[in-house]
């Protein structure tokens, strides 16, 4: 093999190295979004689900809380308008 054969080859290996790591950069990437999408989904749901047993007039904040404490952050007084006591 030649010099000049050797300095190619070398340079397709550097090439293929670096499309392989893309592709895996690619890859990583895809199904991180698809694990964060799928955990955001059941989030979702279980709140969803919590909001079902909600009864208008009946049910406490309490109560509330208990069945969808994602809700928790939002309920507490952030600033000005933010009072749910009326």
């Amino acid at each position: 093999m030649s010099n000049r054969n050797m300095g190619l080859s070398r340079w397709l290996t550097v090439v293929r190295r670096i499309f392989l790591g893309l592709v895996l950069l690619v890859v990583l990437l895809s199904i991180s979004l698809r694990v964060r999408t799928y955990l955001l989904t059941r989030r979702i749901h279980e709140v969803l689900a919590g909001l079902e047993r909600v009864e208008v007039d009946k049910t406490t904040e309490a109560e509330l809380l208990k069945a969808v404490p994602y809700l928790g952050s939002w309920l507490e007084p952030q600033g000005r308008g933010a009072d749910l006591s009326s």
